[in-house]
């Protein structure tokens, strides 16, 4: 009885000796992969990765981060697998987002994530009025106010606020630096009424604490437009997607890239990829008219003379 009880200790010792070799060997490979893309990544900031078209500051991509598929569905059903279980947990659904340059396909995006959520859409239409100080009577007749809820400058909450209770809401201003309601914060909607919206931290300091946004004035900048006009309206949008921007406050745990369009500013591609904190998290998604020889390819735009200020 005794051998026998030698021999299956014997046999678990083996077992227990091999499982630790294969857990230390996955994490040395893990390591080496995560510094090998660091050392990458560092290199497409500073733009001395190998380019492969001056003109258009082509670059490679790794390909075990572009998806195979072209489909945003496909894209989206990565980024936030088993959508619904995170919806009704959003300490996790937080931890997840879309990376994307342009601010027409962030509307996208997030349109699609929120229809496709079983609770109601709630609709928030802003106020939209021609600034009286700067404008003259001719203009009120050229620029009636359907045409203004047509504008979105950069910045500026869309006219059709679409939300759902639960859903993520990224603030689009600061409001009160102090207590963290900051350009860029991420929040919970918890309740939309007509005048407030009630919302609630699940990150830092400010954890669980709810607070009430009031709907605030937005003016576009000088130039921006040929004439100035006012947006009253809740200052958040949708964070299931950001534009790349908006999210460098961000640190997250799954990101996807949409790079249909590439990027078109000074170090936005390092921006996104360095916004997780795993490669093996990040999914990109480039444009469906890519053929197969360079299929893991996109724009790179940084300016080497930026550095020497």
């Amino acid at each position: 009885m005794l051998i026998i009880y030698l021999y299956i200790f014997k046999q678990q010792l083996c077992l227990y000796i091999f499982i630790k070799y294969l857990y230390r060997t996955k994490h040395a490979s893990d390591f080496i992969t995560q510094s090998e893309f660091s050392n990458w990544l560092l290199k497409v900031g500073n733009r001395t990765v190998p380019i492969l078209n001056d003109i258009d500051n082509i670059i490679d991509l790794p390909p075990d981060i572009v998806l195979p598929s072209t489909s945003l569905q496909d894209f989206i059903s990565i980024v936030y697998p088993n959508l619904l279980f995170l919806f009704e947990t959003p300490e996790l659904l937080l931890e997840h987002a879309i990376l994307v340059p342009r601010n027409k396909h962030v509307n996208e995006i997030n349109d699609i994530i929120i229809e496709s959520l079983p609770t109601t859409i709630i609709h928030s239409f802003s106020a939209d009025t021609l600034d009286p100080a700067s404008t003259s009577f001719t203009q009120l007749n050229l620029f009636p106010v359907e045409l203004l809820n047509s504008f979105t400058p950069s910045g500026f909450p869309p006219h059709d606020l679409k939300l759902k209770v639960g859903s993520p809401i990224l603030l689009l201003c600061n409001i009160n630096q102090e207590q963290g309601l900051c350009n860029g914060t991420c929040l919970i909607c918890k309740a939309i009424h007509k005048r407030v919206l009630e919302a609630e931290f699940l990150q830092g300091l400010r954890v669980h604490t709810r607070i009430l946004l009031p709907r605030i004035s937005f003016s576009p900048k000088p130039g921006d437009l040929p004439f100035k006009f006012i947006r009253c309206q809740f200052p958040v949008m949708p964070a299931f997607a950001m534009s790349i921007n908006k999210s460098q406050e961000q640190t997250l745990k799954y990101v996807g890239i949409d790079l249909r369009e590439p990027v078109f500013s000074h170090g936005q591609l390092y921006i996104a990829l360095s916004r997780a904190i795993d490669r093996k998290n990040i999914s990109i998604l480039l444009p469906s008219n890519k053929t197969d020889n360079i299929n893991n390819q996109t724009t790179n735009i940084v300016y080497p003379e930026v550095f020497d200020y």
